[in-house]
């Protein structure tokens, strides 16, 4: 889904990022049960977070997935 987004926005608007992110692990009730072994970010943290990664990637980083600490994440 992300490829093909990827290939029709860039049609129209080449300097356009389209890419897959994952908040991490936030902090909330559907989580606390699953989440013992892993850091759990408070949602604002990860919404920020989420945010600077945004504004560190490019163009070039379209068709790709990253985690909210812009780590690429393989497929």
């Amino acid at each position: 889904m992300v490829r093909t987004a990827a290939v029709e926005v860039e049609r129209t608007h080449p300097s356009a990022v389209v890419l897959a992110l994952h908040p991490g692990i936030v902090a909330t009730k559907m989580t606390a049960s699953y989440s013992t072994h892993y850091r759990r970010l408070d949602p604002s943290e990860s919404a920020c977070a989420t945010l600077q990664a945004i504004d560190r990637l490019t163009p070039e980083n379209t068709e790709e997935f990253f985690a909210y600490d812009s780590v690429p994440v393989e497929w």
